[in-house]
Parts: structure tokens; sequence; C-alpha cells
């Protein structure tokens, strides 16, 4: 992954990654969820510059993140 954008269009939250080769994708909640920008644009930096199949390990590493700042374990 090369580039990772998030905009609200209209109320809702838009997500745009780019990866290498020119291939890209968007994607787009469902409805206004405000909190959901910064969460996204906070985790950028661990996203950018991976490979598009090391999703299920960074979805790990995020959600060991999540648990850790509130103070539970898995």
């Amino acid at each position: 992954m090369t580039q990772l954008e998030c905009a609200i269009i209209g109320s809702n939250p838009t997500v745009r990654i780019v990866a290498g080769q020119g291939i890209s994708g968007c994607g787009q909640a469902e409805s206004a969820k405000s909190y959901l920008k910064p969460m996204v644009l906070f985790y950028k930096r661990y996203l950018i510059d991976e490979g598009p199949t090391v999703g299920a390990r960074l979805m790990l590493q995020i959600r060991r993140m999540e648990h850790s700042s509130l103070g539970t374990r898995w």
C-alpha cells in the first residue's frame, strides 16, 4: 500500500487505498460515523508500505493495540 486517504463525502467517511502498479480501491461507511476518519488516519502509518497479502497480520496488530490501550488482554 502506497497511499491511504479518508474524506467525508456527504456525511459518510470514504476511504481510498492505492497499492503498487496503479491498483486502487475505495469504500464508504454505510452511515455517518464521525469517529471513523480520525481512526483511519491514526492507523495510516501502520498500513503504508505494507503488502496487500498481510491483511490478517495487520488486523491482529491493530486489535492488539486497541486492547492494550483499553487495558484488556486476550
